[in-house]
Order: structure tokens, then sequence, then C-alpha cells
């Protein structure tokens, strides 16, 4: 049987920060043209301390926990066929430094469209967020389509 707390628990981390800050959406005016904007109260002008720490902290700690969940596996299954300690602190190393040049690759190169979009208007810009948004989207889909059957119980 699968276990639905982690789930649960995934989701209140998500939704928590969204109470907290009380996130809403409010009618604005630019020009003219009526829109709405997602807007928070949570920054105020007494809100006068620094967040910077945090803002670069929590990716970091983020992406080494995904980074241990997704290639853990694949490190035991080769630290368990070597025969010293040191063969295993050099697979490690070798192992971690290779995943940190390719993840800043791909990342590198993931941001051209970005760049590029920002540098031609917010228009661009839009256009490649809802893209990038969309695909992330069709791969969720895509991903939890194949796991369905899976996922059946007997």
């Amino acid at each position: 049987m699968i276990r639905r707390w982690p789930q649960r628990a995934l989701a209140l981390a998500l939704l928590a920060p969204l109470w907290r800050d009380r996130w809403h959406l409010h009618p604005h005016d630019h020009d003219g043209q009526a829109h709405l904007h997602l807007h928070q109260h949570r920054t105020r002008a007494d809100h006068a301390h620094d967040h910077a720490a945090r803002a670069y902290a929590t990716p970091i700690f983020v992406g080494m926990v995904h980074g241990l969940a997704g290639s853990a596996a694949l490190m035991l299954l080769v630290l368990a066929t070597v025969r010293t300690l040191w063969e295993g602190l050099a697979y490690v190393l070798s192992f971690g430094l290779g995943s940190i040049m390719a993840m800043g690759l791909l990342g590198t190169i993931m941001s051209l469209p970005v760049m590029w979009s920002t540098a031609r208007g917010q228009r661009a810009l839009v256009a490649v967020q809802a893209a990038a948004s969309l695909s992330s989207i069709l791969l969720g889909v895509v991903t939890l389509a194949a796991q369905l059957p899976l996922l059946s119980l007997p």
C-alpha cells in the first residue's frame, strides 16, 4: 500500500507560505488596462531585516536533498562494489564533482531562454515562463500517467 502522509506533508509545506504571507489576487490598473495581480501582505515598511541568507540557503538545501534522493541509490550500488576506502572516496568525489558540473551546465543552458526573453521585453519573458510552466505540467502528467498501472491496488 502506498503511504499518503509524505504527499500530504509536502502539500502542507507548499501551502503554508501562501497562508502565512496572505497571498491573494487583487485588481490592478496599468495604463487603462485592468488585470489581476498575485499579491501578498507579508512585506511591510517595518519589515526591514535581510532575507538574502535564507533566500540563498533554501534552494541550496532543497537541491542537496533532491540530489541525494535521486542519486543515493546509484551511489550505494557502486559503493557496494569498491574494495577499499580510498576507491570509495575517489568514486564519491568524482561522482559529486561530475554531478555539480553537469547540473551547472544544464542550469546555464536552461537559463539562456530566460536571459534572451528578458532582453526582448515583458511579452517574451511571459511567453518563455508560460512555455516552461506548461512543459513542467506536461512532464508531470506524462510521468504520472506512466505510473498509474503501478499505483493500482490489487
